[in-house]
């Protein structure tokens, strides 16, 4: 959210370097929320998060998709930044498959057969009806994610986003 928060970020790459993770995973949240959605911003985040030894998946969350202070949409800016190919960032890539456009932010991956997915339901200020076109995306992403589970005989899944799917402050992705 800010420049010391920014240096503990970079301190815990660092950290997070040194150690032979899989993978690591960011949940959103990369701005504070009345901080405009800047490109500068988006830029700098993408190359902090690039420059992680191991593959590197980001979720978005509030602050940055609802919550931006300037008059612009972010959500394209954030998916051209963020999501432009079906690989990971980080000095170590994996692919990823993405949900077709425009949720390319959504993305599948497996690990030790276990399948893993990200689903763009940012907290409480990203909240919705229910009805939207993000949250049809996120419900037939997390169906699609089972699928490919059962289909490989995956021994589990694991689901990340930003949301508490279970305080009721914002939409929840069921069915």
């Amino acid at each position: 959210y800010n420049a010391e928060q920014d240096r503990i970020l970079l301190n815990t790459r660092t950290a997070i370097s040194s150690r032979p993770y899989a993978f690591v995973v960011h949940d959103g949240d990369i701005q504070h929320p009345s901080d405009p959605c800047s490109d500068d911003r988006l830029r700098y985040v993408h190359d902090v998060f690039d420059g992680f030894t191991a593959p590197f998946l980001y979720t978005p969350g509030d602050n940055e998709w609802a919550d931006c202070s300037d008059s612009g949409d972010p959500d394209d800016a954030i998916r051209r930044r963020f999501f432009p190919t079906d690989r990971s960032p980080g000095q170590r890539r994996i692919p990823v498959t993405r949900q077709e456009a425009p949720f390319v932010e959504n993305a599948r991956w497996t690990m030790g057969n276990v399948v893993f997915a990200t689903v763009n339901v940012p907290g409480p200020s990203g909240e919705s009806s229910g009805a939207s076109g993000r949250d049809r995306a996120g419900v037939a992403w997390v169906d699609a994610s089972y699928d490919a589970a059962e289909a490989q005989n995956s021994p589990g899944v694991m689901i990340i986003w930003q949301d508490d799917p279970f305080d009721g402050s914002s939409t929840r992705v069921e069915d």
